[in-house]
C-alpha cells in the first residue's frame, strides 16, 4: 500500500558517557572555581599590593590593599592602565619608571625586577614601595603579562632615617666631647 506505514524505526543513543562527561566537567568547573576563590582570599589578606598586567599594561586582577590604598573600585580599574587610573599622579616618575620595567619583562630582556618606587596614596599621604614583578607565562610559555608585589616600606624607611640622625648626632657628640 503506497504511504501506509510498513514499520518502525527507533534509535537508541546510550548517553551515560556523555553524562559522566558533564558531571566530571562540572566538577572540575567547580574545583577551578573553588581554588579560584581561594586565591583570591590569600590576595586579599595580604598587606601587599598584589596585582597582575596583561601585555597592554591593563590590569586583569587587584587585589584588596592595592584598591583601599589608591581608593579604587576593583571592577573598574580591570581592563584600565596604571596612567588611566591615577590620572594627573600618571605622569610621575615612578609610574613611568613602572611601565619601563613592565616592558622590559614583557619584551623577555628579564624574568624579574626588584626596585623601590615612591608614591602618594589616596589620601594624599606618601608613601614609599618595595616592588617585585616577575613575568607571567601562559599554558604554552609565552609571557602573557607582569605579577606585581609591593610591600609598604615607610616605616622602614622613617626609622633608618631616624637611625641615621642618631647616629649622626652620637658622632657629633663626641667630637665635641673630644675638643
Amino acid at each position: 500500500a503506497k504511504g501506509e506505514p510498513i514499520g518502525v524505526v527507533t534509535v537508541s543513543v546510550d548517553i551515560a558517557e556523555r553524562r559522566q562527561l558533564e558531571a566530571a566537567l562540572r566538577q572540575s568547573e567547580a574545583a577551578a572555581m573553588e581554588a579560584r576563590r581561594f586565591l583570591e582570599n590569600v590576595l586579599d589578606a595580604m598587606p601587599a599590593i598584589v596585582n597582575v598586567k596583561d601585555r597592554d599594561l591593563r590590569y586583569t586582577m587587584i587585589n584588596r590593599y592595592m584598591a583601599e590604598t589608591h581608593a579604587m573600585d576593583r571592577k573598574t580599574a580591570i581592563g584600565r592602565t596604571m596612567g588611566e587610573l591615577l590620572g594627573p599622579c600618571a605622569a610621575s616618575l615612578t609610574v613611568r619608571r613602572n611601565e619601563e620595567v613592565d616592558r622590559e619583562l614583557l619584551d623577555g630582556a628579564r624574568d624579574a625586577a626588584v626596585f623601590d618606587a615612591e608614591t602618594i596614596d589616596a589620601a594624599g599621604r606618601p608613601r614609599s614601595w618595595l616592588s617585585t614583578k616577575s613575568v607571567v607565562r601562559d599554558d604554552t610559555g609565552a609571557i602573557a603579562g607582569v605579577l606585581t608585589v609591593g610591600v609598604d616600606i615607610g616605616e622602614r624607611r622613617k626609622l633608618e632615617s631616624a637611625l641615621r640622625d642618631a647616629a649622626a648626632a652620637a658622632e657629633e657628640a663626641a667630637r665635641a666631647k673630644s675638643e
